[in-house]
């Protein structure tokens, strides 16, 4: 798809800077398409200087997450996908006949969600979660999983402590 990469939060540090960034993060909207080469690029061509990236993303466009990171990675910078997930994505509750609509796309498709196809389900998200672990080293970076049922402060905070992307 193509259009402008959406805006960067502007580089912060110590907990006064975290303000920023926890506010730029609350007025951020999911949805619509994805740039994250072209963000990837335009961050790797702004930031001179090696720091922190975090990177929210919900890992559906692996291969320009890559190209993205190819770019990014060499100049030093400490990347981290911040993987989110929905808990309907980490555990399904649906169940019977169904038909499903994809909200990027608008594609249809009828299914009969069982225990066979939920543990299917359940092997697919565990080997994409594996590739994007993967993906993330080979770039020297790091994989952190997020919930979106939990409240942004917590999730991230414990999140990326427990990561000991943060103390």
């Amino acid at each position: 798809m193509r259009g402008p990469p959406p805006p960067f939060s502007a580089p912060c540090a110590g907990a006064g800077g975290s303000l920023g960034w926890e506010q730029w993060i609350a007025a951020l909207e999911a949805g619509g398409a994805s740039y994250v080469r072209a963000s990837l690029q335009q961050l790797a061509a702004m930031q001179t200087r090696p720091g922190l990236v975090l990177l929210l993303s919900d890992g559906y466009n692996p291969e320009e997450l890559s190209a993205g990171l190819a770019t990014l990675a060499p100049r030093g910078h400490e990347i981290v996908l911040l993987h989110l997930l929905t808990p309907d994505e980490l555990r399904p509750s649906l169940r019977g006949d169904l038909r499903l609509v994809d909200t990027e796309t608008g594609r249809r498709r009828e299914v009969t969600v069982d225990g066979a196809m939920l543990a299917a389900y359940r092997r697919r998200l565990e080997k994409w979660q594996r590739s994007l672990r993967s993906l993330m080293g080979k770039y020297g970076g790091r994989y952190v999983l997020l919930r979106t049922d939990l409240p942004l402060k917590r999730l991230v905070g414990e999140s990326l402590r427990h990561a000991h992307v943060v103390r």
